[in-house]
């Protein structure tokens, strides 16, 4: 009679002996001693495997750069492994969303606070059994909306694209929604691989609206026509120090082209260059309002210049701001 095999698990720099699995996904061994040699000759290669288990769930997960090895809880016992191949069976998932970004604390996950990229890899994560980082094509700030904001995930998962948008709508909150799901090569990044974004700022003329607070900046007296030809400036490629946080990064940046319409009480401005700095936006359309108030006397061509943040430090609300598309 064959001896029921026991798995050892890796744990930091030893093996646990105490777990009885069910090892009939990597093939039939006659005791213990097959069964560890085969994950030693097999899997292990020296390297040591990282915890990827997703905590209050039945799954074990452990994953190195070769390896995602998935192990089900029953009680005390193992009742089902799976051992993946990265190379083999590792997908990138690419996502388009949307959200409301009024009750996050930004893209960017946050320790104690609500993001929209802490949201995401929860309900993935879960998915996928194992935990799953999310990247995203913008980190957008505290307060700022998304009308297609792009990400990217790996997984071993094999579902339909449709199957993830319906799954991931079904657990995600309402201020979150998926609009679109496809699998895209490895060397995609939805970071890395944009060459060219726009977003929009909503400006709201009209009488005072609580309703519209977290979605526009109120702003009396404002000569659109006058607003696009102040912004048809930042047109060309240019050293946006005056309108950037501080940091080594480089400064230059290419702006395509810039759009202003109005809709009765409402200016969208469309903003699409090669890629834009922290904050830059936001300073962009805080210091033309300023210039077509009569508030700084300066143009926008000279405050470019200066390559100071000196005359440049009044920054739109971030409800105003939305990321409107993402180019790759």
């Amino acid at each position: 009679m064959v001896a029921e095999p026991t798995i050892y698990l890796l744990q930091g720099n030893r093996f646990a002996e105490d777990l009885v699995v069910d090892v009939k996904n990597v093939g039939v061994f006659t005791g213990i001693q097959d069964c560890m040699q085969y994950i030693q000759s097999s899997l292990l290669d020296q390297e040591l495997f990282a915890d990827v288990s997703i905590p209050k769930t039945d799954y074990i997960a452990l994953q190195n750069s070769k390896y995602l090895i998935r192990l089900k809880r029953n009680n005390d016992f193992i009742d089902k492994l799976i051992i993946h191949s990265l190379k083999e069976e590792l997908h990138r998932v690419k996502m388009e969303i949307s959200y409301d970004g009024s009750d996050f604390y930004g893209f960017q996950k946050q320790s104690s606070h609500r993001s929209i990229q802490g949201v995401l890899e929860t309900e993935i994560s879960l998915i996928n059994g194992y935990f799953t980082s999310v990247s995203g094509s913008s980190r957008t700030d505290v307060g700022v909306h998304a009308l297609h904001q792009v990400i990217h995930f790996d997984t071993v998962q094999t579902m339909d694209e449709d199957r993830w948008k319906v799954v991931l709508n079904h657990s995600l909150p309402s201020d979150l929604y998926v609009k679109n799901v496809s699998y895209v090569t490895n060397d995609f990044h939805a970071r890395y691989s944009v060459t060219q974004k726009t977003y929009r700022y909503v400006l709201y003329t009209g009488e005072y609206n609580p309703m519209r607070h977290k979605y526009a900046w109120f702003v009396e007296h404002l000569d659109e026509e006058l607003l696009e030809k102040v912004l048809s400036a930042f047109v060309g490629t240019h050293d946006f120090t005056s309108f950037a946080t501080k940091g080594k990064e480089n400064k230059i940046r290419t702006i395509y082209e810039v759009v202003v319409q109005k809709d009765h009480s409402s200016i969208y401005i469309d903003i699409t260059g090669s890629g834009f700095l922290h904050h830059m936006v936001r300073l962009i359309i805080g210091t033309a309002i300023r210039v077509v108030q009569k508030e700084l006397p300066y143009s926008m061509e000279e405050l470019l210049s200066m390559k100071s943040r000196k005359y440049t430090n009044i920054i739109a609300p971030s409800a105003g701001l939305y990321l409107k598309n993402v180019i790759y």
